[in-house]
């Protein structure tokens, strides 16, 4: 038992460096209108651009842990209406108009625990406050670049709309 604690520690030195230091990724990919893109990422983490035809795709990551819970939502003001997660012609915008957004900074929660705690505070502060002391909102460890490499418009649902990109997307997660 006693040589056993000496070779655990050997193998999990790389890991408790690893989460220590953080972590950087890229992913790229395409996508053509209608279509879903899935990544995985480090630490248990999937990078998203879920389809909503005919006006584009939203940003998000989702833990294994908690695949439920999108972990970009709560990172990224504001709350209703359009944000960075967007890549869509909602909320008035025209194709050329939603790729002209390029690139994209997004934030994002490696813990899907902090996601909620976020979510709590934005509840209590933003979307229906209270006189009540809201609860902490932590502060999201990931930083995402998002940028659109190459796109074509054309005709969607009746409608003009992005209908193919070509997409790169950098990833960091402090320690």
């Amino acid at each position: 038992m006693i040589r056993a604690v000496p070779v655990l520690l050997l193998v999990l030195a790389p890991l408790i460096a690893k989460a220590e230091e953080g972590w950087t990724e890229a992913v790229s990919g395409e996508v053509r209108a209608g279509e879903d893109f899935t990544a995985e990422l480090p630490e248990g983490l999937a990078f998203r651009l879920e389809a909503n035809p005919p006006l584009g795709w939203t940003i998000e990551m989702r833990a294994a842990a908690d695949p439920e819970r999108d972990l970009v939502w709560p990172a990224n003001p504001p709350y209703r209406f359009d944000n960075v997660r967007y890549l869509e012609t909602s909320y008035g915008k025209t194709p050329e108009r939603m790729l002209a957004w390029n690139p994209r900074r997004f934030s994002f929660y490696d813990d899907p625990a902090a996601a909620e705690a976020a979510e709590r505070w934005i509840e209590a502060v933003v979307l229906w406050p209270t006189e009540e002391e809201p609860p902490a909102r932590p502060d999201p460890k990931g930083v995402g670049v998002f940028n659109i490499l190459e796109s074509r418009i054309g005709e969607v649902g009746g409608g003009p709309a992005v209908t193919w990109m070509r997409f790169e997307v950098r990833f960091a997660v402090e320690p």
